[in-house]
């Protein structure tokens, strides 16, 4: 009968046992390391789908935002827009008043010179004017004031010279053409003309000579 190695039964158990405890820290390693891993790509989806979320929040909030800030502008454009049409319309009107007190005050200060020259003057002169009157001096007058600001002038002449709105007026200085003046506004004795886009780069001055031609010549 063979003799028995217990040693080297011995050494084999150890081996395989050896062998199988590596085999269970491997696998508990192995195992550790994945559930680990897994954990992780859970927590980096997690952290993925907040983020995500957080930017679509951001993102709707940002729409929300652009979206009143377009209102608001909106809403200050038809302010500005009302505030500009009445600040016009407040300029014409002051415009129209400034015109009409100058034409007024040059009015009445003709009338006053009219009034003392006829008390100063003898009636057999006075009849003697009446009686041989140019017609076509009653087209000339000159320009009383000048409003640069809206381009404008008061000149002189009114209803009773035969002016009518729409009639186009020359203006001179010293015999030499200035420009010409279009009647928007029109008095007894004054009238108010707008300078022709044509001449608004033109000095017109006070005292400046205005003229208009008539239609037809009467006699006197």
């Amino acid at each position: 009968m063979k003799k028995i190695n217990l040693k080297l039964i011995v050494k084999s158990k150890l081996f395989w046992r050896s062998v199988i405890i590596i085999l269970l820290i491997t696998s508990t390693v192995f195992y550790i390391l994945q559930a680990r891993e897994s954990a992780l790509r859970i927590s980096m989806q997690n952290a993925l789908s907040k983020t995500l979320e957080e930017k679509r929040v951001l993102g709707s909030k940002l729409l929300e935002t652009i979206s009143g800030l377009d209102k608001e502008l909106k809403a200050r454009e038809r302010q500005i827009r009302v505030t500009l049409d009445r600040l016009e319309e407040e300029i014409t009107t002051r415009r129209n008043i400034e015109a009409r007190l100058l034409m007024s005050l040059e009015e009445n200060r003709i009338l006053k010179s009219r009034v003392i020259r006829h008390v100063r003057s003898p009636k057999t002169i006075e009849l003697e004017r009446i009686v041989i009157v140019n017609v076509a001096a009653a087209f000339e007058g000159k320009i009383l004031a000048v409003n640069k600001e809206y381009s404008f002038v008061v000149v002189d002449l009114g209803r009773a010279d035969d002016i009518r709105l729409g009639d186009i007026l020359s203006v001179y200085r010293d015999d030499n053409f200035v420009g010409s003046v279009k009647v928007e506004k029109v008095e007894d004795n004054v009238c108010t003309a707008s300078i022709l886009p044509s001449w608004k780069n033109e000095e017109f001055k006070e005292d400046d000579e205005v003229k208009k031609i008539p239609s037809e010549k009467k006699e006197g």
